[in-house]
């Protein structure tokens, strides 16, 4: 049951403009149970903005409890409605479409190789050993295809098939930009259409999200690794569909069973970020402890985070400025540490 019910839904104000209704329910900070002094401490622009720290590049964050918007700011120029780009949160995205496809047997199974799934593309390059690589393999990083982080991959997509892997055996987990912009083809060919629209009839519409760009490839694909701009409370609507189960208003969106299986951990990683720690990989998504709590993470450069904590029904996102290669650590590290601390006021 959701706490403090509809009795207590009002209105918050941001930039001059009220949260729609129809939009995102809203609530107090108090009514579920977070301090909103507290609370507005935390987020306080002049704190935020401090050019001596990492944070001042920090554009939008949103808070959400219980299924209500419960807070979002926004800092410097962006408002309510600007589009941010949210990196490789876009990969999140894309798991989430899988698993609609999945479920309505345009794929029929994870097991399907990108010679299956991709014929004709295959057919042209016969000898390519992506062709044995499994979409589960893509979704987990274990594909065998070579780190990407630090490459651009805009114009690789024609081009992917002609990579050589990296296989190992126990699988290795490398972050491959290249292997998930194959999403793209395969979603398209299973759909027999657009990504985009399915993603619009499937998702996007669902949850109200009419307000979005999405960059494309070389060939024309929207890129499945990253390219998405959403509105930051937009974002938090995904967030919070995969925190109740695939549900929004009551209607399944995404099948439960995906929801469970593609935020629960496929393979070891044992890194940390901030006050995260044993962060593991599932499909797409992230996996972690954050003070003796589960939490699940959509990760982009730049620190766009959306951070789920299932324990606490508890949502947040953050968008920010991309900052140098120099400067990612310490941005990275200092806005999960705000993160960490509007989820200790909701323990």
């Amino acid at each position: 049951m959701i706490a403090g019910g509809l009795s207590a839904l009002t209105f918050v104000a941001t930039g001059g403009r009220a949260a729609d209704k129809a939009d995102w329910p809203a609530a107090s900070p108090e009514s579920q149970g977070i301090d909103k002094r507290a609370l507005d401490s935390i987020l306080a622009p002049a704190k935020i903005l401090d050019v001596s720290k990492s944070l001042y590049t920090l554009r939008s964050v949103v808070v959400v409890r219980n299924g209500f918007l419960i807070d979002e700011r926004y800092y410097d120029k962006s408002n309510i409605s600007t589009l941010r780009y949210i990196a490789s949160v876009t990969k999140s995205v894309t798991s989430i479409l899988v698993g609609i496809a999945l479920a309505q047997g345009k794929i029929r199974s994870l097991d399907q190789t990108v010679g299956e799934l991709l014929p004709e593309a295959a057919a042209k390059a016969p000898t390519s050993a992506v062709n044995g690589v499994t979409l589960a393999q893509i979704l987990m990083q274990t594909s065998g295809f070579p780190d990407d982080r630090q490459s651009d991959t805009r114009d690789l997509e024609p081009r992917v098939l002609d990579i050589p892997l990296e296989p190992a055996s126990p699988p290795v987990w490398r972050y491959s930009s290249a292997a998930v912009s194959l999403i793209s083809p395969i979603l398209a060919r299973a759909v027999g259409g657009s990504v985009e629209d399915f993603a619009k009839a499937v998702l996007f519409l669902p949850l109200g999200i009419d307000d979005y760009d999405w960059r494309r490839d070389a060939v024309g694909n929207v890129r499945t690794d990253s390219g998405l701009r959403l509105r930051a409370r937009d974002l938090a609507k995904l967030a919070w569909m995969m925190a109740d189960g695939g549900r929004w208003r009551g209607r399944q969106v995404v099948p439960a069973q995906w929801v469970a299986e593609s935020t629960r951990r496929h393979i070891a990683m044992g890194w940390h970020l901030g006050a995260i720690t044993d962060i593991d990989y599932g499909y797409l998504w992230y996996t972690g402890t954050m003070q003796g709590r589960v939490v699940i993470l959509a990760w982009g450069y730049g620190a766009q985070y959306a951070l789920i904590v299932p324990s606490l029904n508890l949502v947040v996102v953050t968008l920010a400025d991309a900052p140098g290669a120099k400067e990612l650590g310490k941005q990275n590290a200092e806005v999960m540490g705000l993160v960490a601390q509007i989820v200790e006021l909701a323990s």
